[in-house]
């Protein structure tokens, strides 16, 4: 007795992930980058000191790093879906409050939340395409993940520029609006290629588990790369403020 017949589900590649998560992924990364260059800018507008101006661009950061676990639970509670609609709706947030904050306090507040709207929306996208990828292609597949936003951030602050030129520095804002439209309109509208549901069998862990069994990683790579990440924020935060 002859069954009928089945499709064929074509395997996971890095070029599968182009439309539902490379292109999307690099429309937010260009938002992003479209911002950063005017945050300490925007702050001295609104009379923050030099010192305040700088405390306003690293908490973007600062959020990102803060929310980063409370991310984790909410992609896992909501899926990835829903987690990056509110990380869409929470930056869209923050981007207004940024543009019409009447003090450099209110700012450097929105600022923290726009790292947060970022730090869920990067760790629902990382989530996926842990889940999809076999073991042999996930490693290129989140590096070329990375990839796409360092270009987006590459991107962006010449949209910024362009956008500054024409309406003032608040137009670097609206283009990271819109753009965080865009990218959420291409999620909504290209389907996801592969199922994302993760293997059974995971036994849930907690953080403090995390650190202890990974210590010596944190304390040698982790400190490493967190240097790296402060010298170019801070060379730019000089820069900017100064």
């Amino acid at each position: 007795m002859t069954g009928a017949p089945t499709e064929k589900v074509a395997p996971p590649t890095v070029r599968s992930l182009l439309a539902a998560v490379y292109l999307p992924s690099f429309i937010f990364a260009a938002g992003q980058g479209a911002v950063v260059p005017v945050v300490a800018l925007t702050a001295r507008d609104l009379g923050a000191s030099v010192a305040l101006a700088g405390v306003a661009v690293a908490l973007r950061g600062i959020g990102t790093m803060a929310f980063d676990v409370p991310a984790g639970k909410l992609v896992a509670r909501w899926g990835e879906r829903r987690a990056m609609l509110f990380a869409t709706a929470l930056l869209v947030a923050s981007l207004a409050g940024a543009v019409t904050s009447p003090s450099p306090l209110l700012f450097a507040a929105a600022m923290f939340v726009m790292g947060c709207g970022w730090s869920i929306w990067l760790l629902a996208r990382l989530t996926y395409v842990s889940d999809v990828m076999p073991a042999h292609l996930r490693g290129r597949a989140l590096s070329t993940l990375g990839g796409v936003q360092r270009i987006g951030g590459f991107v962006g602050p010449f949209l910024g520029a362009v956008a500054v030129t024409a309406v003032g520095i608040d137009g670097a804002y609206h283009v990271h609006i819109v753009l965080a439209v865009v990218g959420y309109v291409v999620l909504r509208v290209v389907p996801e290629p592969h199922d994302s549901t993760p293997p059974t069998g995971h036994a849930p862990m907690r953080v403090a588990a995390i650190v202890g069994g990974h210590r010596q990683t944190f304390l040698t790579a982790g400190i490493g790369a967190m240097s790296v990440g402060v010298l170019s924020w801070g060379s730019g935060t000089t820069r900017r403020t100064t």
